[in-house]
């Protein structure tokens, strides 16, 4: 019940994103194009990795880019006229379902559980659950 709740007052606060972004266009302060908010998405990702790639990375300005880049990436939504929480919703049923094969793959392959499993292992499984649902 808790993560329930927790979605939904996430999808609130996402909703004050989308008003806050209705706002700042109503005022006249808009993205020139999608390439531009791109560039954006991509310069809050090197402030990121610049963080991590720090001995002891601090978490409050790791977490303020972070929130940088989630603004930014629907600000590229909204930009392309997509409802972000429609994007948002298909992405969370997008992963659910390859979470659900990549189970079931592992099951045939005789794993329980991948804990444990080195990342070239994972990024084998989640190839192959790709090929399976895309095709």
């Amino acid at each position: 019940m808790a993560f329930y709740r927790r979605q939904g007052e996430m999808m609130d606060i996402w909703q004050r994103l989308v008003d806050l972004e209705k706002k700042s266009e109503d005022f006249g302060l808009k993205w020139p194009d999608a390439l531009t908010i791109l560039q954006q998405i991509e310069s809050e990702c090197r402030e990121i990795r610049e963080h991590l790639e720090k001995v002891k990375p601090n978490q409050k300005e790791l977490e303020e880019e972070i929130g940088d880049l989630m603004h930014a990436s629907m600000s590229l939504a909204w930009f392309l006229g997509f409802d972000s929480k429609n994007v948002l919703e298909k992405a969370c049923n997008k992963f659910k379902n390859r979470l659900a094969m990549m189970k079931v793959i592992a099951k045939e392959q005789g794993y329980e559980h991948l804990r444990g499993k080195d990342f070239k292992c994972l990024l084998d499984l989640w190839k192959q659950v790709k090929v399976r649902l895309e095709g």
